[in-house]
């Protein structure tokens, strides 16, 4: 791997860390209802859905939903913790991008000037 391609690899991997600090889930939390204004609503199979009957991570994997949004994916749809998932939802709210990197950049923002 060349030596221009690591420092990208260093900077993707510290990005996606904020998504699992206990700080910016806070943030996450406080603005569900700005992401549930802004969230897509997909349809959901309910065979598909019931094979992952209490393991929704392993249901947003099926969903090739980015693994650092199924926190946020399953706090969306009113889920605590991942084994609460029933498989009986017809749909799921996804968020949408733009929202969720607006939330990280305004957060990256204050923590700097912290």
């Amino acid at each position: 791997m060349s030596s221009e391609i690591l420092p990208l690899l260093h900077i993707q991997n510290d990005a996606n860390d904020i998504f699992y600090d206990q700080d910016f889930m806070i943030v996450l939390e406080r603005n569900l209802p700005l992401i549930r204004s802004t969230a897509i609503t997909r349809p959901v199979e309910i065979e598909q859905a019931l094979r992952y009957k209490g393991n929704f991570d392993g249901f947003c994997i099926s969903l090739d939903i980015d693994h650092d949004y199924i926190w946020i994916v399953m706090r969306l749809n009113g889920l605590i913790n991942c084994h609460d998932w029933d498989g009986k939802m017809e749909s799921i709210l996804i968020p949408a991008d733009s929202t969720i990197e607006l939330i990280v950049q305004r957060h990256a923002t204050i923590q700097k000037m912290l």
